[in-house]
């Protein structure tokens, strides 16, 4: 039931340093990103790192979604995918979002999720569809715009793909996980990162 701490790979990308990255892209690592490892292996893709990050701060931002659900959206992609630094700073906005302890012990299972509402089980089903086969069926999609406007169903399904990018990225380029003072430190009692 419990998610990965560290990568089952020998072979990672090392986080840039601020020498790397630069003085203004550093300063703006603090500044807008809180000093995250995942944004800081993100300005180390060079021009692409902003505009990244700057997406991700819109994800955090969308109105109409749930911030709760979006942080399931989160988390269960990468329990699927097999991410590991996502999980101390979303399982700390969860706790911020009034998580029950159900919720987040349901959205690390290995088989289905259990302990969620109709709707979280709803965006959870869409969310494993999207990330496994590479789209929502039907029935789900329909289940989700008999629920939702089509504009938040725009909005749920781009969540969901930012997260599949955002955890095949860090995955892929193996950013490691924030410890446990860092997450205090990042997160605090906050329910998004920056």
């Amino acid at each position: 039931m419990s998610h990965l701490t560290e990568y089952p790979f020998k072979i990672a990308i090392p986080l840039p340093t601020d020498a790397d990255i630069g003085a203004e892209m550093a300063t703006y690592l603090r500044e807008k990103g809180q000093n995250y490892k995942d944004g800081r292996m993100m300005l180390g893709a060079g021009s692409l790192g902003v505009p990244i990050i700057e997406l991700a701060r819109a994800v955090f931002r969308v109105d109409g979604v749930d911030p709760k659900l979006r942080e399931f959206i989160c988390l269960r992609i990468c329990k699927l995918l097999g991410g590991v630094n996502p999980w101390g700073p979303n399982l700390r906005m969860l706790d911020n979002l009034n998580a029950s302890t159900a919720e987040k012990e349901g959205i690390q299972n290995d088989g289905p999720v259990t302990g969620m509402d109709e709707e979280a089980q709803l965006i959870i089903q869409a969310t494993e569809e999207l990330t496994l086969k590479g789209a929502i069926s039907d029935p789900v999609l329909e289940a989700m715009r008999n629920r939702y406007s089509d504009e938040i169903c725009r909005k749920y399904i781009a969540v969901m793909c930012w997260y599949n990018f955002f955890n095949r990225y860090l995955i892929s380029t193996r950013v490691p996980a924030e410890t446990d003072e860092e997450v205090i430190e990042k997160v605090g009692d906050k329910t998004m990162p920056a």
